[in-house]
């Protein structure tokens, strides 16, 4: 058996090292810059135990900074701006990949960084944007120019580590933070206490559970009465969680409250096997589901995100990233908090998930009010609750009679406050903070608030009992969120993303009172705080702007449009420079939902395409086209990306909707195709190490190595065209490299890749799928050279994720030259017929396959296969019917895959 390409690991360690030593070694003079928020507040109150031995070994997390921030900044607003052309014009990850993400040479330098002082990089993500490494304390030390020393816990029994200065490096290495230079901030659940049990609960309020706690429908009768039609249908709700939960305790809750039970997803992470780990992180899961579930039943799926609970494996941006990078949940929820400052690669994540369309709601916390100027302690946890990428969470106590909701006051022990760190963000500015002590300067928190008080749980293997916390609140919102965002999918209207901009808005106007409960009773005094804040009318620090008044706050924040436009995504129109497109034009579908008759217009931001018609009448209940094509001038236009919006008027209420237009002209659908970028730019990479980034000194691993600058290693060249090809291999499973690409819906396409396998050794299989299906999957190979694997493939999607999948236990395949052409339709070039046969011709494309086909009734199930299936070449093919000629003979071409 022949070990894993031994000689390859040894020159890479060799190049790399010499790499490493250049770029992480400060020259004389450099400048350092340091990393806020790593020294916890309570090392200044605490006695050292000593210096932490240095060769303990730690596991650290390095954030990245992010790239074009004030570009980001202004893409947010606009996001979130009606007025603006970009409005809710959502980007994809690998969009905001491309655009802010750090670029491979900025992270290959932090990489070199940590491995010039003894860190072993052990992960990477494809967005650049962590690193995790491991290494000794003493390393450590020397890299971030620090000294741990240990502690004792304020209120754990436990010792912890922490530096002594905040870390600092070099001033031009992107670094933002390094998660685990302390092991002092751990997960926090946001519920008060443990359950009691059923027999021992308190008098709720009116609820339906047991002792008269809150569960189930009871919510809904609370916060969406009469509201029957939204459920959350077709809609995700994802849940940030550091624990496990038994599914058997989320049936029995479905079970006793007579709600359906929503499919559940589990995702685990940074090596958590799901099992509970603590009694309290388990209610919290159970909690979360449960909260979710209730108000929105009918979801499609709600997707629970597990991260490790353990301390030194606790990376709260690791789970976050994974969020964001699946793009899934329109709406998440978290209910854990932990201590320290702003988490800078947190919040990138947040940023991006505001890009991307998704809401994140967080509790406010379960220890009452924190006054201004407030730095986390030990005995509380306020990250990330302050942060302004997030929507804040209080907590009220509900009052119901008869099932209907009756009043509310604060509940005492919900967090809120005015933030240490983040500046007022724009859309709380012009809020007054006259009567509610907040701050005009710094964010403000909570933003909206939901019921904490008195909440059933069924928890821990079957049992049950009553909660409080905020942590009931924030997953009862983002339920809240799925039925808006169901009816923005109904609507064919883009999701409302993140909702802060437009909360506020609607608090500053006419319309708060019918949209809102302003909670003005109570307060969330604490010993911390103990004249803050007092809940008063409008927005205060206990509640925000207050609970949901119902479908119309529902209709506040996505307005209901009797004007119906779909598809919700246009398509891309896609061409070489001087034509031809592709579609030659697309067909939007204009329905009037509503009772009345409706005029519309039409119009478009861009030269380079048009809208045919531009305005017209639609009866209730009817529907029209509306044709969108290139413009004359686009066979003008150079290579390049041009964007453009076309916009849609419903002329008796004024409302406006968008939908964006895209035009590549001379773009290749595979992104870096060749690997000449030297990296993955581009590319998705999963179950694979980036062998640019990472050495693994194992035998069982997987690597994606995208750079040989055209030289061989031990005569072994890995490109098949220009100086640069892509390695696979992993051990034990296929690893995935993949790419979602713009495509012209329903049209076929030639996928074209370079493909050899270096080795003799078996087991191996190679994988490639095309929008989800398989179309070559073959498994323990022979050796062979640089062969092209030529697929017809048809794009159902105006996006299609292109994924190759490679296993080889020992040995690797070499892969290059990837891409997918847009296939011409075939064409009728000549028509013929005698008495006894008909002839006709048609237009062909190398390598495509045709098959010619005939039908007595064009409303027919099935046609008939005319002749065998014909390998084409460029140029004319053509197929004749021998049978009779017919009026009643209809032919037709199709192309293979």
């Amino acid at each position: 058996m022949r070990a894993k390409r031994p000689y390859l690991r040894i020159g890479c360690l060799l190049a790399v090292v010499c790499l490493a030593f250049g770029a992480g070694r400060p020259g004389p003079g450099a400048q350092r810059r340091a990393l806020h928020g790593h020294v916890p507040a309570v090392v200044k109150q605490s006695q050292t135990l000593g210096r932490l031995p240095v060769e303990r070994q730690l596991r650290l997390c390095i954030g990245l900074q992010m790239r074009n921030q004030a570009e980001l900044d202004a893409l947010l607003h606009d996001l979130y701006d009606p007025a603006s052309p970009r409005y809710h014009h959502f980007l994809t990850p690998e969009q905001f990949a491309a655009e802010f993400s750090p670029t491979p040479q900025e992270h290959a330098a932090v990489v070199a960084f940590a491995r010039a002082h003894g860190l072993m990089v052990s992960a990477t993500l494809p967005d650049r944007r962590m690193i995790d490494v491991s290494g000794s304390a003493a390393n450590i030390e020397q890299a971030f120019h620090v000294t741990l020393k240990e502690y004792h816990h304020p209120s754990r029994t436990r010792k912890f580590y922490a530096p002594d200065v905040e870390p600092s490096v070099d001033a031009g290495l992107r670094v933002a933070d390094v998660w685990g230079i302390s092991d002092y901030p751990e997960p926090h659940v946001l519920h008060q206490a443990r359950p009691r049990a059923a027999s021992a609960m308190p008098n709720g309020s009116g609820g339906t559970g047991p002792s008269d706690n809150f569960m189930g429908a009871d919510f809904r009768n609370a916060y969406v009465p009469g509201v029957t039609n939204l459920t959350g249908a077709g809609q995700i709700v994802g849940l940030f969680q550091v624990d496990g939960f038994y599914t058997n305790d989320i049936t029995l809750y479905a079970s006793q409250t007579g709600q359906p039970v929503v499919p559940l997803q589990t995702v685990l992470l940074d090596g958590f096997t799901g099992v509970p780990f603590d009694f309290n992180g388990t209610v919290e899961v159970s909690l979360d589901i449960e909260m979710a579930m209730s108000m929105a039943p009918g979801l499609s799926r709600i997707i629970v995100y597990e991260g490790n609970p353990n301390a030194d494996s606790f990376f709260p941006a690791h789970v976050l990233s994974r969020i964001a990078a699946d793009n899934l949940a329109r709406q998440v929820s978290c209910s854990w908090a932990w201590s320290g400052g702003p988490d800078a690669t947190f919040d990138s994540y947040l940023q991006q998930m505001m890009a991307q369309g998704q809401a994140f709601f967080q509790a406010s916390g379960d220890s009452g009010a924190y006054p201004v100027g407030y730095v986390d302690n030990s005995a509380n946890n306020t990250t990330p609750m302050d942060s302004p990428y997030l929507t804040c969470v209080g907590g009220i106590s509900l009052n119901m009679a008869g099932g209907v909701w009756q009043s509310e006051t604060v509940w005492s022990s919900g967090g809120g406050g005015s933030s240490s760190y983040y500046a007022i963000p724009s859309w709380q500015q012009g809020v007054s903070m006259a009567s509610n002590q907040g701050s005009t300067v710094y964010r403000n928190i909570p933003d909206v608030a939901m019921p904490a008080d008195n909440i059933f749980v069924r928890y821990n293997n079957g049992a049950a009992g009553a909660v409080s916390g905020t942590s009931c609140a924030a997953p009862l919102w983002a339920g809240f969120c799925a039925l808006v965002n169901q009816q923005a999918a109904i609507n064919a209207v883009a999701p409302v993303g993140f909702v802060n901009s437009a909360i506020y808005a609607i608090g500053k106007g006419s319309n708060y009172a019918a949209a809102f409960h302003d909670t003005t009773n109570g307060n969330n005094f604490s010993v911390l705080s103990p004249a803050k804040y007092v809940a008063t009318n409008g927005y205060d620090l206990c509640t925000g702007w207050g609970t949901p008044k119902g479908s119309n706050l529902i209709n506040a924040l996505v307005p209901f449009n009797a004007l119906r436009i779909s598809p919700l995504i246009t398509p891309a129109v896609i061409g070489s420079v001087g034509g031809p497109f592709a579609p030659a034009s697309d067909r939007l579908t204009l329905v009037n939902a509503g009772a009345t008759t409706m005029t519309w217009s039409a119009g478009t931001t861009s030269t380079w395409f048009t809208l045919t018609p531009t305005n017209g009448t639609l009866l209730a209940g009817r529907s029209t086209n509306v044709f969108l094509a290139p413009a004359a001038n686009a066979t003008g236009l150079v290579a390049q990306v041009y964007a453009g919006s076309a916009w849609f008027t419903n002329t008796l209420d004024g409302s406006l909707q968008t939908r964006g237009v895209s035009l590549l002209v001379g773009q290749p659908v595979v992104q870096n195709g060749g690997f000449e970028t030297g990296d993955l730019t581009g590319w998705n990479n999963y179950g694979f190490f980036d062998y640019n980034v990472v050495l693994n000194t194992g035998t069982n691993y997987g690597y994606a190595y995208g750079n040989r600058n055209g030289n061989p290693v031990n005569g072994i060249y890995f490109a098949h065209s220009g100086g640069d090809g892509l390695l696979l291999g992993a051990t034990g499973s296929l690893g995935y490299v993949s790419q979602t690409l713009q495509t012209v819906s329903n049209r076929p396409y030639l996928l074209s890749f370079w493909l050899r396998n270096l080795w003799t050794n078996t087991p191996n299989e190679f994988l490639v799928q095309w929008g989800g299906q398989t179309v070559f999957d073959q498994a323990n190979m022979g050796q062979f050279e640089w062969s092209n694997l030529q697929f017809v493939v048809m794009a159902n999607d105006p996006r299609v994720v292109l994924a190759l999948g490679a296993q080889n236990d020992r040995g690797e395949f070499a892969l290059d030259d990837i891409s997918a052409q847009l296939l011409a339709s075939p064409t009728c070039s000549a028509l013929s017929s005698s008495t006894n046969a008909t002839t006709f011709a048609w237009s062909a494309s190398s390598n495509v396959h045709y098959q010619a086909q005939y039908a007595t009734n064009l409303t027919a199930p099935q046609w008939v296969n005319l002749g065998a299936l014909q390998s084409g070449s460029n140029g004319t093919m053509s197929a004749t019917d021998p049978a009779p000629v017919s009026p009643q003979r209809f032919y037709r071409v199709v192309v293979e895959p």
